[in-house]
């Protein structure tokens, strides 16, 4: 999951929309987005709203900002509190997220003040400046549906995915020319399956133990009725055999994927059936680069997510990608929506950067304002 980055920012330049006299283009950092004419010009400061953060309603109302966001999809039949930044098209243009001027923060900290056993605001607000918390705005974390019965124990070397944090927050990581692979990002489940080294309870001998689950919870076999978790339909003959190899009774293997297809998403990309495709794995703890994991995927016959790109990172070649049809299957067998839900860049080379936080691994997406505009969407993790 990625990060919420809310900055006091610098308009870099506003540009003239093509398609529409009253409104212009601004350019923030790597971000892109519309407002009305005549209101900025570049080097004005403003606080800019990626897409995914979540207002309370009071303050999006007051900010005027309530008509361009969106409520939050129901939990368990509840409509949790708040309403979702989203991305769209006007006038054929995309358009990420919402800026306010500069003015509005403190207006808000006046208005909206904070609880009095919370953090006194910074007494400089300055470009760079995080102020997430002085709106009261948070992060949309996709639910995890509810399943009875079939959550496993955690185990620590059975780990989690690597958060990837969007690009544009973070668009100085990759330099021009570095090599770089983009594989189209699939709108399933991620899932993640593994041979884990753990102790026998009654024996205390060693055991070397497969691993299923989701993003977040390790899941059993099979739940308190006996029915088979879709998390463990993934460990197939040929998984057991990469997994088998990569551990040899000395490493602990994780293998990381998506579920997609009927009745996963919104979005079955014309399968009958559904469908596990890999993208990423780790030897203890360790993530194998491009080429290392390449090779353990194609010697088991292990069928990756697509493989857009290969070659020099340009911005160019980010925002070729990031939009269009689907490549898994024919615009007309996609479903509803036929596009991509976005691409996700990594070098060739394994490499970390502490400006990225978390645990610094340098993997990065960039999400398509088609995939984020289209209605009815389902986001489970």
């Amino acid at each position: 999951m990625s990060q919420l980055i809310v900055k006091i920012r610098e308009i870099t330049e506003v540009i003239p929309h093509p398609n529409a006299d009253r409104l212009e283009i601004l350019k923030i950092d790597h971000w892109q987005t519309i407002y009305n004419k005549d209101v900025f010009k570049a080097g004005d400061q403003c606080v800019y709203f990626p897409p995914d953060t979540v207002f309370p309603e009071d303050v999006a109302e007051y900010l005027g900002i309530l008509n361009y966001t969106s409520p939050l999809g129901k939990v368990n039949g509840i409509r949790p509190p708040g309403v979702r930044v989203r991305a769209i098209r006007l006038r054929s243009e995309e358009s990420f997220g919402l800026v306010v001027t500069i003015d509005a923060l403190d207006n808000v900290i006046q208005t909206f003040p904070k609880d009095e056993d919370s953090d006194e605001p910074p007494e400089i607000l300055e470009v760079g400046s995080d102020v997430a918390a002085l709106f009261g705005v948070t992060k949309y974390t996709p639910p995890e549906p509810c399943r009875d019965g079939d959550a496993a124990a955690p185990h620590p070397r059975f780990h989690a995915y690597t958060g990837i944090e969007n690009i544009r927050n973070f668009g100085d990581i990759l330099q021009d020319g570095e090599e770089v692979i983009i594989t189209e990002k699939l709108h399933g489940m991620n899932a993640r399956v593994g041979k884990i080294k753990t102790v026998d309870d009654e024996t205390g001998d060693v055991v070397w133990e497969y691993m299923c689950g989701s993003h977040g919870v390790r899941r059993k076999e099979f739940d308190a009725k006996g029915v088979r978790s879709q998390f463990w339909s993934i460990l197939t003959d040929p998984v057991k055999a990469l997994l088998d190899e990569l551990c040899n009774n000395e490493n602990n293997v994780v293998l990381f994927g998506e579920i997609f297809g009927p009745g996963v998403q919104d979005m079955h990309y014309g399968m009958k059936d559904k469908i596990f495709r890999v993208f990423d794995l780790s030897v203890n703890m360790k993530y194998l680069g491009f080429e290392e994991k390449s090779a353990a995927f194609n010697a088991h016959g292990i069928v990756t997510v697509p493989i857009l790109y290969r070659g020099g990172f340009s911005w160019d070649v980010v925002n070729q990608f990031s939009s269009g049809p689907t490549t898994m299957c024919e615009a007309e067998d996609a479903g509803k929506f036929k596009g991509r839900e976005g691409v996700v860049i990594t070098p060739v080379v394994e490499r970390f950067d502490v400006e990225i936080g978390g645990d610094g691994r340098v993997i990065l997406k960039s999400i398509s304002a088609d995939y984020l505009a289209r209605k009815g969407g389902t986001e489970f993790q």
